[in-house]
């Protein structure tokens, strides 16, 4: 009895993680887009404050797999670091990156802060900073609305 081998060609990488080398960055963020739409809120505010957030850890896993899938990274740039007493403001710019054509990226501004008595303002504003880029960049939502916050923003222009 004769046995057939049947050949299997190994799909490259890129192939195999489905994604398509030739997509473009703005294609490629698109295409998580499409895949990550909502981070549940995660933490809740201690010290007396009553209000729940998402957290820098929930919004990183929930892009990160579709990114490596579809192959954009996201690495920092430039930052601009100011201090104020234990309030530390990070003005950021990342940039995601095609891995399949370096030369292809877009540039991401985000702002954040950290409030802290220790030494832990620095990389809590970077983390906020990051946060926020993620989720401004692939447009997800976390049930946040700033727009129906009720504050009085006349007090601070009198």
């Amino acid at each position: 009895m004769a046995t057939t081998a049947k050949k299997t060609t190994k799909k490259p990488a890129a192939k195999r993680a489905g994604r398509d080398k030739k997509l473009n960055v703005y294609e490629r963020i698109l295409c998580v887009m499409n895949a990550v739409h909502y981070v549940q809120k995660d933490g809740q505010a201690g010290g007396g404050l009553q209000y729940s957030y998402t957290s820098h850890d929930a919004v990183v896993k929930a892009v990160r797999r579709s990114m490596v899938e579809f192959g954009i990274v996201m690495i920092p740039q430039s930052n601009e670091v100011k201090q104020d007493g234990n309030r530390t403001e990070v003005i950021a710019t990342y940039r995601i990156v095609n891995v399949d054509d370096p030369s292809d990226f877009v540039d991401v501004q985000s702002v954040g802060y950290g409030v802290d008595r220790q030494d832990k303002g620095p990389g809590k504003a970077l983390s906020y900073a990051k946060k926020y880029a993620l989720l401004q960049a692939f447009l997800m939502e976390t049930g946040d609305d700033p727009e129906r916050d009720n504050i009085n923003h006349s007090a601070y222009f009198e």
